[in-house]
């Protein structure tokens, strides 16, 4: 375990990579753009927190860190991503720059918690259909106008958070969506008949539901 978050740090040694028994690295709060290309040799890397640096870009051979699980990205500059590591459970994206999903995001079919809040989404891929493992998807705060259908496909989902969206229509397939469903929806452009349809929905199938 090394962390060594907060520290100001603006690059990695080169040779980082040696520290390669690393099982939980937290670098998160420093001011570091880019990381060297030895860190993908940090191959029992479980979790990696690399939150509130300058990054605008991992390194392309970053899927070869396959024990990883965890990965923090919050408040950086991306706009797009290398393929990532199958193994990831967890992937948080908030505070970006992207404005569309990642096309590495569909491979990830064990992920269980997605956060892509705070970004300027335009438009979900429906790509996000493959994630059948997830529990958690969070899309507040972007400038989503529509949800792809697929959405439906994602029966393990617990918590739905589309809120601050300029979203005018919910798909009928998100009804599908399983019972006790956490689902957000406040400050959309939601049609009173399409609020209607879902607080009818939620009584059905015991959601939670804000809108």
């Amino acid at each position: 375990i090394l962390e060594i978050g907060g520290n100001l740090l603006e690059r990695l040694p080169e040779d980082f990579g040696k520290l390669y028994r690393l099982a939980r690295l937290d670098l998160s709060g420093n001011k570091i753009t880019e990381l060297p290309d030895s860190f993908v040799f940090l191959k029992y890397l479980g979790e990696l927190n690399l939150s509130g640096n300058g990054l605008s870009g991992l390194p392309e051979q970053f899927v070869a860190l396959q024990s990883l699980k965890v990965l923090y990205l919050a408040y950086n500059q991306l706009r797009d991503l290398p393929d990532l590591p199958f193994s990831l459970l967890k992937l948080v994206l908030s505070y970006n720059r992207f404005e569309q999903m990642p096309e590495t995001i569909g491979k990830l079919l064990y992920l269980t918690e997605l956060y892509l809040d705070h970004n300027q989404l335009m438009s979900v891929s429906g790509h996000i259909g493959k994630l059948r493992s997830l529990i958690v998807l969070n899309l507040s705060d972007n400038n989503i106008k529509k949800l792809p259908p697929q959405i439906g496909f994602l029966d393990n989902l617990d918590e739905l958070n589309v809120s601050n969206n300029p979203l005018e229509f919910i798909p009928e397939e998100v009804v599908q969506l399983p019972g006790n469903l956490y689902f957000y929806a406040v400050r959309t452009h939601l049609s009173e008949e399409q609020k209607q349809l879902l607080k009818q929905v939620a009584k059905q199938k015991n959601w939670v539901l804000l809108v």
